[in-house]
């Protein structure tokens, strides 16, 4: 089996040192700003968070229907919440795929490592956008309540049944295993 492209052994998936570290770093880096803006989000709360002081930091009122502008920053802090935890899980596939090139490309890594790792970027904000417009609906007709919790037993029984049937469901296994080997599906 060939050794991990994270770990730069020799195989045929090896970076250059260089390019390798490029990575990293932007890694690194889009991480560190992410969740050094999460931290500073965070300090402006209360610790026992406050669901209306919470909500008025982040320009959102609870009592009456959001506007574009609170929606707006509602997608903010998903996408710098999704940047902030998923870059890193991102990076081994993204070393791989610059592995991949890099030996197509006797030694360069191209500009679609690039294009690579902004369609991942892509998908999350996509999401982001999903998971914002799907709280304004949550929101808006009140099946959540003020602290951003289900406003009702059965909502939140509903959500915590529907979560569990996924953990269980044949199609998540599969696509854990294909998640956990990439190089293996190609």
């Amino acid at each position: 089996m060939p050794e991990s492209p994270i770990a730069g052994g020799g195989s045929a998936f090896a970076l250059p040192p260089r390019e390798r570290v490029v990575i990293w770093l932007c890694v690194i880096g889009v991480t560190a700003l992410a969740w050094a803006y999460l931290v500073r989000i965070g300090q402006g709360m209360a610790p026992p968070m406050q669901a209306g002081a919470m909500t008025a930091d982040m320009g959102m009122a609870m009592d009456a229907p959001w506007a574009l502008r609170e929606v707006a920053s509602l997608f903010w802090m998903w996408a710098v919440m999704m940047v902030g935890m998923m870059a890193p899980s991102a990076t081994p596939v993204l070393l791989l795929f610059a592995g991949l090139q890099a030996r197509r490309t006797e030694g360069r890594v191209p500009f679609a490592v690039s294009l690579f790792a902004l369609g991942y970027a892509i998908v999350w904000i996509g999401f982001c956008a999903g998971a914002a417009l799907a709280q304004w609906a949550l929101h808006d007709t009140a099946v959540m309540s003020a602290p951003m919790t289900a406003a009702s037993g059965r909502v939140g029984g509903a959500i915590l049944c529907a979560a569990g049937a996924y953990q269980l469901c044949r199609s998540r296994a599969s696509a854990s295993r294909v998640a956990a080997v990439p190089s293996a599906s190609w």
